[in-house]
């Protein structure tokens, strides 16, 4: 994951058409994120439709897995 989202190897290594699927991946909108505040960088989208993005990912993960994840005891 690291290498994809932008992290270790910039995207622009990449093919485009593996650029435009990589930037679908909520971890390569946090890089960018974290680019461009930190860096100065312009952002692929508004910074705080990026952070809205990644928050509702968060919130809908965080569902989705408990919805999906059941514990159940075993006697």
């Amino acid at each position: 994951m690291l290498a994809t989202s932008g992290v270790l190897v910039p995207l622009s290594v990449f093919p485009d058409g593996v650029q435009t699927v990589l930037r679908i991946f909520p971890a390569t909108r946090f890089v960018d994120a974290i680019n461009a505040q930190l860096a100065g960088q312009d952002a692929a989208i508004p910074l705080g439709i990026t952070w809205l993005l990644m928050a509702l990912t968060a919130t809908l993960s965080r569902y989705a897995a408990a919805r999906i994840l059941r514990w159940s005891r075993v006697s």
